[in-house]
């Protein structure tokens, strides 16, 4: 497994204090390109550590030669930071901004992930009838990728949607499918270290 592969997992498992290291860690030559500066700032907020985030973000963003993922994955950590300070329909911006990046760059998984967020963000401001469309897409998206991580996403971000719908029949079920994809990806994922976890439920 390659240092980058590494740093990946840890964050996919939700152990994003020692992604950070592992990625602190790493040559500069371990990444290519601005990749090791967009996955720093995506790490950094997952840490809480956002005016740091927000530096190497507003520098990213200006280079010409980043590519659309790598911009949607910029706009996605904005979007998540504004969210959190209260910006509302600065981060709802940020989030529609990355969707769309995502799609230029034919990247699912990006994609997917900028969509629940944005599910979320318009469902509670503008209620669950006016993001249909989203959960639509986002379905569509996340059966194509078929990854573990992504369904219990999913299932959890459309059990939230329903729940504001009163949907409780079908919630009940959906929760049952978020834990049982969630139980694969712990069978995917890395074993924890029991004396290093860091664990978050924000997306």
């Amino acid at each position: 497994m390659s240092a980058l592969e590494t740093v990946a997992r840890l964050h996919d498992a939700g152990l994003f204090v020692d992604a950070l290291k592992a990625l602190n860690g790493l040559s500069s030559n371990s990444l290519s390109g601005s990749a090791r500066d967009v996955l720093h700032a995506e790490l950094l907020e997952r840490v809480g550590r956002f005016s740091q985030a927000r530096v190497i973000l507003q520098t990213l963003i200006k280079r010409k030669n980043l590519d659309s993922g790598e911009r949607s994955s910029c706009e996605l950590v904005l979007g998540k930071i504004e969210w959190e300070e209260g910006l509302t329909e600065s981060a709802i911006g940020h989030l529609q901004r990355s969707v769309q990046l995502a799609s230029e760059a034919g990247d699912l998984r990006r994609r997917c992930w900028s969509n629940m967020l944005l599910l979320v963000s318009l469902s509670d401001r503008s209620g669950p009838d006016a993001v249909a469309h989203i959960l639509g897409e986002l379905r569509s998206d996340a059966t194509k990728l078929g990854e573990p991580l992504i369904l219990a996403a999913l299932h959890y971000t459309q059990a939230r949607w329903m729940r504001s719908k009163g949907c409780l029949q079908v919630l009940f079920g959906t929760l049952g499918e978020a834990n049982r994809f969630s139980h694969q990806r712990q069978t995917v994922g890395l074993k924890r270290n029991s004396n290093s976890r860091e664990r978050t439920s924000r997306c």
